[in-house]
């Protein structure tokens, strides 16, 4: 639990640079989402489909859909890292699952799936930071308010 001055502290930088930064960069990144989503959604609801496939792709869209959970603010930082890993290992798990039903295919497809999610894993990782590195130094003095740094030690 945060202190009541940390809590003020954390509160007040709801309107900073960087938080608006960041969340422009989230919405775009969910806009670039739009057309993925778009063809989950008809291939669940599509003519003739599986019901584990339409399973698959409703999820997709759920774990898409949780990166809204991103612009609830700096206190979600924590758990943006578990919906992070949710989202690429069940993306990255959907490619692998659409094998099983063709013994031809499932080897390409589970080497696939490995493959997106090393890929991912990188290119997230090295996205985080990319935008660490470019708004750190504002976060930093948005967290240090006017009061000073916030210190833990006695």
């Amino acid at each position: 639990m945060l202190s009541p001055c940390c809590r003020r502290r954390c509160s007040s930088g709801a309107g900073t640079a960087p938080t608006r930064i960041a969340r422009w960069v989230l919405g775009v990144a969910l806009m670039a989402a739009v057309p993925f989503v778009a063809s989950r959604c008809y291939s669940a609801f599509g003519p003739q489909v599986a019901l584990a496939d339409r399973g698959l792709a409703l999820l997709n869209v759920a774990v898409v859909l949780a990166g809204f959970f991103g612009f609830m603010g700096a206190d979600t930082t924590a758990g943006g890292s578990v919906w992070a890993a949710l989202v690429l290992g069940i993306l990255c798990a959907d490619i692998g699952l659409r094998g099983l039903s063709d013994a031809a295919t499932a080897l390409p497809l589970a080497a696939t799936a490995v493959g997106t999610a090393c890929a991912t894993t990188l290119a997230a990782l090295g996205a985080y930071h990319l935008l660490a590195a470019w708004l750190g130094g504002d976060a930093r003095r948005a967290a240090q308010g006017p009061a000073g740094p916030i210190s833990t030690l006695p």
